[in-house]
């Protein structure tokens, strides 16, 4: 997942859940490991599962 403008850590997962794809990444069932990180009013946000 990825985001532009937001302030803090709950406004874009707030924003996330409240985007139909972006909440279906999130809750994936097979997720089992989740990464963020923020360059400037950038956002990222990697999901994976282990091997």
């Amino acid at each position: 997942n990825v985001a532009e403008g937001q302030k803090s850590v709950p406004e874009v997962v707030e924003a996330w859940l409240n985007s139909a794809r972006h909440r279906r990444n999130i809750l994936e069932p097979r997720v089992e490991l989740y990464g963020l990180a923020r360059s400037g009013n950038y956002w990222a946000m990697v999901l994976a599962q282990t091997c």
